[in-house]
């Protein structure tokens, strides 16, 4: 058994009297620590439910004191399934490079000249997201 722990912002749920975290804990877990998934088949296949079941304000709540990278990270995820959320996450301008996985060996990487302007990085088949980005603007 593999244990995850992740400090949530929003109070836990209760689903048959059991504490589990919300959509928006989850969504941002993934954002804020990717390497944690083993299995993002499944949670690409949840992503669009998850993204139904918060709002933007939770998010937010969520995301308040993390670091800077993981709210263009979670823009960058929801961007297929909820590209509204995914506009009102997105900085208007990085203020740096956005790594997504390790910045020694990942080579997919976004920064103001490729974000937010609609076009995404080249993404090698073992990063692909679970969905293709949005069309340029």
């Amino acid at each position: 058994m593999r244990v995850v722990r992740f400090s949530a912002r929003l109070p836990a749920a209760q689903v048959d009297r059991l504490p589990v975290h919300q959509p928006a804990t989850i969504l941002v877990h993934l954002a804020a620590r990717p390497g944690d998934v083993r299995g993002w088949t499944t949670f690409a296949e949840a992503l669009p439910e998850l993204a139904a079941r918060t709002t933007a304000d939770d998010l937010d709540r969520e995301l308040s004191g993390r670091p800077m990278a993981v709210r263009p990270r979670l823009a960058y995820l929801l961007g297929g399934v909820a590209p509204a959320v995914a506009d009102r996450l997105q900085p208007a301008t990085p203020s740096s490079v956005t790594w997504f996985g390790s910045a020694r060996t990942s080579p997919v990487t976004t920064s103001a000249s490729t974000w937010p302007t609609g076009s995404s990085p080249s993404i090698p088949a073992p990063c692909k997201r679970p969905h293709e980005p949005r069309p340029s603007r």
